[in-house]
């Protein structure tokens, strides 16, 4: 029984990091959608142009194509309009309504419908592996109970995280949901992450006191969380810029971006002092303290550089792809520390 146990524990906690990995992917995935302009590259879900394999030239799809897929935004929007309205959310059914332009159909380009095909057959590859990961996580439910709700709730929000990839696409890119289309992206590995320090139950002996709260690590997580949510709006700013510029002006763009773009430099300025603080107080411990120390302020660091490449390479779309990857691998990076630190806790209880 016990070997059966350690057997399938193997398997989970193998399937938790294919899982994890393949998530980190597809948020990769999704910032190269954004810089390609490619997210409405197929303009209804789950299907792209009506196909379960895109088509690769004009001629592939019916010449009224714009005024279909508008109609049928138009009729599923009324019916989250009438949900949203049940649920007290009368300007967001307003806005579904009413806004034209969540009804504009970009020009078809075969380039830009596949890269998004792509990122979906990503997210569905992922779909797979997290239901997977609760199989396996099942099986060790009687000795890991928390793993096994951890990975259950984890699926969850992948069924969560489908429903609002079909509402990202009806409301043609709207940027708030885009946000939190991203944010859900983070309970989810979030939550894998925990089963898989639950499951490994690791003891950590310290080395010298720990004077590193948790208080101060979920500052720092929530400081990162906000810069991830203010740079989401200060890329719907740049975008909102260069529809009135000319592409070639990319370098006068941050000229004439507002509060919040340097809200968001100086919020930098402050994580990485955060950064180097944790990596001041994990560095003479014991693993795995002092490997996610190294990881906060090496991530910091090349989050940084990434955004001082933005804003000197006149927001080079490479580096806005990266810049957003970081900022992902920071957050769990820091989450990944907390948690550890809980662990001590727990233990000395």
């Amino acid at each position: 029984m016990q070997a059966n146990f350690l057997v399938d524990l193997r398997r989970f906690l193998r399937w938790s990091f294919i899982t994890n990995f393949t998530i980190f992917l597809l948020i990769l995935a999704g910032g190269i959608v954004r810089i390609t302009g490619s997210g409405m590259g197929c303009p209804d879900w789950p299907k792209c142009f009506g196909q379960w394999i895109p088509p690769t030239q004009a001629s592939q799809i019916p010449s009224n194509y714009k005024d279909i897929y508008a109609q049928m935004r138009f009729k599923k929007n009324e019916r989250l309009a009438n949900l949203s309205q049940k649920m007290g959310l009368e300007g967001f059914a307003f806005k579904l309504r009413n806004d034209k332009t969540l009804y504009v159909e970009q020009d078809f380009n075969a380039t830009k419908t596949w890269i998004e095909y792509l990122n979906r057959l990503l997210g569905a590859l992922t779909g797979v592996f997290i239901v997977l990961t609760t199989f396996f996580a099942f099986k060790i439910r009687t000795h890991k109970p928390k793993v096994f709700w951890l990975t259950v709730s984890s699926l969850v929000a992948v069924l969560v995280q489908g429903f609002l990839g079909s509402i990202v696409v009806n409301t043609n890119l709207l940027p708030f949901i885009v946000t939190v289309h991203l944010l859900l992206a983070l309970v989810v590995v979030g939550l894998v992450v925990k089963a898989r320090v639950e499951a490994l139950d690791q003891k950590i002996d310290l080395n010298l006191p720990f004077k590193l709260k948790k208080w101060h690590l979920l500052a720092g997580l929530a400081l990162v969380l906000a810069q991830v949510i203010v740079g989401s709006q200060v890329r719907e700013q740049i975008d909102a810029v260069a529809n009135n510029l000319n592409y070639n002006q990319r370098e006068t763009w941050t000229s004439q971006l507002g509060g919040l773009f340097h809200s968001h430099k100086n919020m930098a300025l402050v994580l990485s002092l955060f950064a180097g603080l944790v990596f001041w107080f994990t560095k003479s411990q014991a693993n795995p303290l002092k490997i996610y120390g190294q990881m906060v302020l090496g991530l910091t660091f090349l989050q940084f550089v990434s955004g001082v490449a933005m804003d000197r390479l006149a927001m080079n779309r490479f580096a806005q792809c990266v810049h957003i990857f970081i900022a992902t691998l920071l957050v769990m990076a820091i989450y990944t520390l907390w948690l550890h630190v809980n662990k001590i806790k727990e233990n000395k209880q």
